[in-house]
């Protein structure tokens, strides 16, 4: 469900269309090194880690901006502590359950940790205090810091952490699959999010129809758009669907029963959740009286204008490949 005061300027959607092709291009390029050999997979995991970092700290800017101070270091570490947890869960084979409860362990210790510093180093904290333009006591000051902090790790960072699963499903899974089920799950994620925000752009400019009644989020977002936009994403998995199955996948979804209809399904899914990432990010930025979370994308703005319902998707995506395949 598209901003439409962002794409109604002719120059604006000239950018826009160029900055598609060359985020097609740079995605398409790591798919297929991806796909070179058993040791190249993991160069993916840098387009993640990319993902991660810059996402974060356009986040972190969005929120201080609606005055909710964060720790910088404690949102740059955790990108990293969750690399570290995918190596390691790799290399000693545990199971996607462990990988993701270490790094919600992360988590916890990251907001501990955070507390903890801010009050111990008292000086460091009252003078950030005065600079923020906190009048709390001190320990809700830490307390509301360590918070915000943890939540800008959670979105996008965890969050991002089940494409690293997706990417690797075979090694957390510890199953003999006869199929790339990781690549299947990465094109599906990205086809089917890219069909959701295209088509919910697409109808709601010319299809017009009533606003959905959340103007607090943020405007132009209208009832065509949200069908669209789940159309688009039903669109976009049955499609995906064919293709793999006309391209050697046949016999493994025959193995595992897998049915059109299960992805139509998944669509429907994908529609829905994909417009609620939409919306939490309006919100926020609406919240911080921004346009953007940034200006990376030329015509899109910054990486998470272009990833806010994919970040959640990834969890879908994830669950439904473990629903389909190893239930």
């Amino acid at each position: 469900m598209e901003n439409l005061n962002q794409t109604n300027n002719p120059a604006n959607m000239g950018e826009r269309i160029i900055s598609a092709i060359i985020i097609v291009i740079v995605l398409g390029a790591f798919i297929g090194l991806r796909q070179i050999s058993e040791s190249t997979i993991f160069l993916f995991d840098i387009l993640i880690g990319f993902l991660m970092i810059l996402g974060t700290f356009e986040v972190e800017g969005v929120l201080r901006k609606m005055d909710r101070p964060v720790y910088n270091a404690g949102l740059g570490l955790y990108p990293v502590v969750c690399f570290a947890v995918l190596i390691i869960s790799i290399l000693t084979n545990l199971s996607y359950i462990y990988f993701l409860l270490l790094c919600l362990a992360g988590l916890v210790l990251t907001f501990l940790g955070l507390f903890l510093f801010g009050i111990l180093a008292k000086k460091t904290t009252i003078k950030n205090m005065y600079l923020d333009g906190y009048e709390t006591s001190r320990t809700r000051y830490v307390f509301d810091k360590s918070l915000n902090t943890v939540l800008g790790c959670i979105y996008p960072t965890f969050l991002l952490c089940f494409l690293f699963l997706i990417n690797h499903f075979e090694l957390f899974t510890d199953v003999d699959l006869s199929a790339d089920v990781g690549l299947l799950g990465i094109i599906l994620l990205f086809v089917t999010t890219f069909f959701a925000d295209t088509c919910a752009m697409l109808t709601g400019r010319l299809i017009k129809s009533k606003k959905i009644n959340l103007e607090k989020l943020g405007k132009g977002k209208s009832w065509s758009g949200f069908v669209g936009g789940i159309v688009g994403a039903m669109i976009g998995a049955i499609i995906i669907y064919f293709i793999f199955n006309a391209a050697g996948y046949a016999t493994f979804f025959a193995e595992h029963n897998v049915q059109w209809w299960q992805f139509l399904v998944l669509g429907v899914i994908f529609g829905l959740v994909n417009m609620t990432g939409d919306i939490i990010a309006s919100y926020i930025k609406r919240r911080a009286e921004v346009k953007d979370f940034g200006d990376f994308i030329p015509g899109h703005g910054g990486i998470m204008d272009r990833i806010n319902g994919l970040v959640f998707n990834c969890v879908i995506v994830f669950v439904f490949m473990v629903l389909l395949f190893l239930a």
